[in-house]
């Protein structure tokens, strides 16, 4: 069991956010002219209460009189060159992005877009300035998260395995009698 703590707050002058410790993501990478599998940490920087981005945790910062909330996932990818050790992850944890109140997304070329990034990045910084541990607790989640799915899928494999051995009992008998 993993009792790591895995949201923390922050209280800035544009409002408040929280920074989540995701499970590590795995990828296929090339080390030595050989594909291996490797496990990045994931964090999740948002202005949704408690890291949860669920419409009813929905919290805002305003920026020039409108109201905006952030809702982002990185992966960190240790030894590239800054700035790629960080890179946005959208196919292992969802995430809902920068967006207006309405919630609708910023247009890519938009200041406040820009503004709103820079931000986010600055609240990543100092979490991960205050807590260098944090890369272990997420390769944790994400081994935990391995774990939780081999065990799984054992079981099913199991199940599978019981049942067509309950056939081959059965059709043996039938065998039998004849």
């Amino acid at each position: 069991m993993i009792n790591d703590e895995t949201v923390f707050t922050f209280d800035e002058p544009e409002g408040m956010f929280w920074v989540e410790i995701l499970s590590a993501v795995e990828e296929q990478v090339w080390r030595d002219d050989v594909r291996v599998r490797k496990s990045f940490p994931a964090l999740r920087v948002t202005t949704y209460e408690g890291g949860r981005n669920v419409s009813e945790n929905r919290r805002f910062i305003t920026l020039k009189g409108r109201r905006y909330s952030i809702d982002e996932v990185h992966v960190w990818h240790d030894g590239y060159k800054p700035p790629h050790d960080w890179a946005g992850d959208h196919r292992n944890h969802h995430s809902i992005g920068l967006v207006t109140a309405a919630g609708a997304p910023l247009d890519w070329k938009s200041p406040v877009r820009h503004k709103l990034r820079e931000i986010e990045w600055s609240v990543r910084g100092m979490f991960v300035a205050l807590h260098p541990g944090w890369t272990r607790t997420s390769l944790r989640l994400g081994l935990a998260q391995r774990v939780r799915q081999a065990t799984e899928e054992a079981a099913t494999h199991r199940g599978k395995a019981d049942a067509a051995e309950a056939v081959a009992v059965k059709l043996h008998a039938e065998l039998e009698a004849m």
